[in-house]
């Protein structure tokens, strides 16, 4: 299955692997390749995670960085990645 990300998930990424860079660029770049190891297994297997309250939106959580990746599933042809954030940070609000 594709993969493809939207603009806002990539900001998200780069604004991450930035700040984790600043106090360790070596776990910077960890981080990114384990959210490219998940987003691969994601193209493989496209139900992993969890569904969300938001229609048609899924989240699997990346444990190790405590980052939680959203996704959708478009016409069971794509796995479109949405947004990528803490954690911690407050849940977005619609």
């Amino acid at each position: 299955m594709n993969v493809r990300w939207n603009k806002r998930a990539l900001t998200q990424l780069r604004a991450a692997h930035e700040w984790i860079e600043k106090d360790n660029p070596v776990a910077a770049q960890e981080f990114v390749d384990s959210v490219k190891g998940l987003i691969g297994l994601l193209g493989e297997h496209p139900g992993m995670g969890v569904r969300t309250d938001e229609q048609g939106v899924f989240m699997f959580p990346l444990v190790r960085y405590r980052y939680l990746i959203f996704y959708r599933l478009l016409r069971d042809e794509e796995v479109r990645i949405i947004r990528i954030r803490h954690a911690s940070r407050k849940r977005p609000t619609k």
